[in-house]
């Protein structure tokens, strides 16, 4: 499937649909975060127990050594560094999503906490799912503790 066919066919909503989205499913965005460069943010209450990123598609995966990572002398180090710091890491790969790193959604710029995570991941259907652990207040950073999902962090 060509990128714009893909883009084309999760984005088919009416007007009606789109404002339902818009107010049913819309909890968060990206901004600052102090320390951390940008992080996600509640934009209204979260209620626990649910995923604040509905309707993200589930992406596919690809799996990169770090080894053909580094020795590939065509890559640029920007891209390199971008897998680093987004990608998850099993059994010593990265998974890289199929669909183009350009496609990253809002859930891949949640930030690590080991102290107050307040999501959980979750492997559902050979994809992460985040789940809160409790209600989020309007304006909390959202905060999860990448040693419960990525190698690199346990």
């Amino acid at each position: 499937m060509l990128l714009w066919d893909y883009l084309y066919a999760i984005s088919i909503m009416s007007i009606e649909e789109v404002l339902e989205d818009l107010r049913e499913n819309i909890y968060c965005r990206i901004k600052s975060s102090q320390g951390r460069g940008v992080g996600v943010f509640a934009i209204r209450g979260i209620p626990s127990g649910i995923d604040p990123f509905p309707g993200t598609p589930i992406l596919d995966y690809a799996r990169l050594l770090e080894k053909q990572l580094s020795d590939d002398p065509t890559m640029p180090e920007g891209v390199k560094e971008m897998v680093r710091d987004f990608c998850v890491t099993e059994d010593g790969a990265y998974l890289i999503p199929t669909q183009t790193l350009n496609l990253l959604n809002i859930s891949f710029f949640v930030n690590h906490s080991s102290e107050a995570p307040n999501l959980e991941a979750r492997e559902e259907k050979g994809d992460m799912t985040f789940y809160t652990l409790r209600d989020i207040k309007e304006g909390e950073e959202l905060l999860v503790d990448y040693r419960t999902y990525s190698d690199d962090w346990k």
